[in-house]
């Protein structure tokens, strides 16, 4: 298609005229090539899938992990294309209709969130459907190496596969070149399928201050222009609450916006924010994915971020108007230690790598005939490896051939302790001696009884099938009202895990992912510690060797370049005591661990930290490097 045709074409649906890497990205794409598109934050990635959609027969698949972006954008677009979503928000006749409309090739374009593509009925539909292209959005996911590495994201060359390998379109704003090798090994792009735009952002100042009170230096900073909008991004979610409130009595129109608020709360936020009722917006970095308000002014870390190409990210929210804007992090050399401890204290070695696949597929999993479910909790719990690490494993098998992901379940329902049993049972006829064995084993609680399927099958001796079939009778016949909790992944067992290839896979996986989040942290520090020019720096990093001095940033406009011995770390031996970890120890309930005890205090959540987290010492060495704590503890208990 002709430049001038395809141009027509976009403006005539969407209004604006495509830019040239957009236009390249969708001229690929309708000519069924695979491509890579690399461009900042607010560049309009979208309009590159979205054109696409409008030129091509049949549906155009996006999957796309914001779940806020999809809505919002299905949302602008329903009276532009025929577009829908398919995510967990929606209800069963919801997903449902979108699913018919799919098979029936009624959608133009349709966002799914990438656990969908396990679902069997999403994959039945698909099956019906005529897929004209896969975008692939955040496509950093899919890298071990990247610094958003999304299990589900490992499916998407088996979907390709099944789809007959459609013309993928692949985008995300950053990726380092170990990243961009992964993205298009894994999704076959070809070299000449690589679009990068550049992320220089010649508007954007960019600093770095070592303060040594950061609380009191960024309420200086947002203070001098009160009203200038702003993002502050903060490592936990109690600091954005604290932060906010700070800012909040220093006169700042300022509110916190995390995972942990109510949905209608964190939208209410954004909302405020984007209407210029809030001057300040508080925030873990859940928020920004899809944030359209070009007159940011200025993005303040007060902690450091876990990788470089996630800081530029982050900053690159602000000035998208193309006018001056400011990036500040507030760094202390102590944040890396802490944000090392999140992987460094929970990285499985072997044992632990053997013992969840153990119980991964032990007899008790199996549903049926070649079938295996099972809580990634349960099983992390058991082996001490972390649920996402489990799901991770499978991901990799499934990319084995080990193993086909299915549909998830529900593990856990939830049912009033003042329901009538009795009633129930009646109205189930045969099935009601299922129901009352599966009461009978639930959890009673002060209001609730929970009933957990996986322990109902060990308990009563009736099969998945059984007891899941007799669960959505009671929900589908609204005999009692259940709340649903908990999932259950299941997997068709393909071939039996080789002890001699797998494994060994398995854990060389771990080992890159451990490598790749150490690098991460190092590339962090040693822009903290440039000398040249900090925009440059980020340049280099991601792979575009345009060393032009940017003429804005701290360094560029004079300001001395940071060393070693002006990034203090603190000695936390000073607060290592032996008594309180024999304290701890004494309330391990099978005797010291001292895993445990040093995951508590450097405030690593686990199984085995958590019989010490109402103890006064719990996280008093977060900020101290995991390991070396480890070592120390293991010499008190011996």
């Amino acid at each position: 298609m002709e430049d001038r045709a395809l141009e027509d074409a976009i403006r005539a649906r969407f209004g604006v005229t495509p830019r040239a890497a957009q236009r390249t990205l969708i001229r690929r794409t309708i000519a069924r090539q695979s491509s890579l598109g690399i461009m900042p934050t607010g560049s309009g990635k979208s309009l590159a899938f979205q054109g696409a959609a409008v030129l091509m027969e049949g549906t155009v698949l996006v999957v796309s992990p914001l779940l806020s972006l999809m809505r919002d954008q299905v949302e602008k677009l329903r009276q532009t294309l025929r577009v829908a979503r398919l995510d967990a928000s929606l209800e069963r006749e919801e997903a449902g209709a979108v699913l018919r409309r799919l098979a029936g090739g009624e959608l133009e374009l349709l966002y799914v969130a990438p656990e969908r593509l396990a679902n069997e009925r999403f994959q039945d539909a698909l099956g019906q459907a005529r897929v004209a292209a896969v975008a692939v959005d955040e496509a950093h996911c899919i890298s071990a190496w990247g610094h958003d590495f999304r299990p589900d994201y490992l499916r998407l060359p088996l979907l390709l596969e099944a789809l007959g390998r459609p013309p993928v379109l692949a985008l995300t704003a950053t990726a380092p070149l170990t990243v961009r090798r992964d993205i298009m090994a894994d999704l076959h792009i070809p070299p000449d399928g690589l679009v990068d735009t550049g992320a220089r952002r010649p508007n954007l100042a960019l600093a770095v201050e070592v303060p040594a009170d950061r609380e009191a230096r960024l309420l200086e900073i947002v203070g001098a222009d009160p009203t200038a909008p702003t993002i502050v991004y903060a490592l936990r979610q109690a600091d954005t609450t604290r932060l906010a409130g700070r800012l909040a009595h220093a006169g700042v129109r300022a509110a916190p916006y995390h995972a942990g608020l109510e949905a209608a709360v964190r939208s209410e936020v954004q909302d405020r924010f984007l209407g210029g009722e809030l001057a300040c917006t508080v925030a873990t970095v859940a928020f920004g994915m899809g944030v359209d308000k070009p007159d940011v002014r200025r993005v303040i870390h007060v902690h450091a971020p876990r990788s470089l190409e996630g800081y530029f990210q982050e900053v690159g929210r602000a000035g998208r108007d193309g006018a001056p804007a400011r990036a500040v992090l507030l760094y202390d050399d102590g944040d890396l230690a802490a944000l090392g401890n999140f992987v460094e204290g929970k990285a499985p070695d072997g044992t632990q790598v053997r013992d969840a696949l153990n119980l991964a597929f032990a007899p008790a999993n199996r549903e049926s005939g070649d079938t295996i479910a099972f809580n990634p909790q349960a099983v992390g719990d058991a082996a001490d490896i972390d649920p996402l690490a489990v799901r991770t494993l499978f991901a990799r098998l499934e990319r084995r051939g080990v193993v086909r992901a299915l549909t998830p379940a529900f593990d856990e329902y939830q049912i009033a302790l003042q329901h009538d049993g009795e009633a129930v049972r009646a109205r189930l006829g045969e099935d009601g001696d299922v129901w009352s064995a599966l009461l009978a084993g639930g959890k009673r609680g002060r209001s609730w009884i929970t009933l957990s399927v996986a322990a109902a099958v060990q308990q009563t001796g009736y099969p998945y099938p059984t007891i899941r079939r007799v669960l959505r009778r009671v929900e589908e016949e609204g005999l009692a009202p259940l709340q649903a909790a908990g999932t259950l992944q299941r997997y068709r067992v393909l071939r039996k895990p080789d002890r001699e290839a797998d494994l060994p896979a398995l854990l060389q996986a771990v080992d890159d992912a451990l490598q790749g989040e150490r690098r991460r942290l190092h590339a962090v520090r040693r822009y903290v510690l440039e000398s040249g020019c900090r925009q440059a720096h980020v340049l280099a990093y991601l792979g575009q060797p345009d060393a032009t001095p940017c003429g804005v940033c701290d360094l560029c406009t004079g300001e001395p370049p940071l060393d070693e011995p002006s990034l203090p770390r603190p000695d936390w031996r000073a607060d290592f005591d032996p008594a309180t970890v024999r304290a701890l120890a004494a309330l391990g309930k099978s005797g010291p661990d001292p895993t445990g005890v040093a995951r508590a205090l450097c405030q690593v959540s686990s199984t085995r930290s958590r019989p010490y987290r109402r103890h006064p010492a719990w996280g008093r060495l977060a900020r101290a490097p995991y390991r070396d704590v480890l070592a120390a503890v293991q010499q008190v208990l011996g």
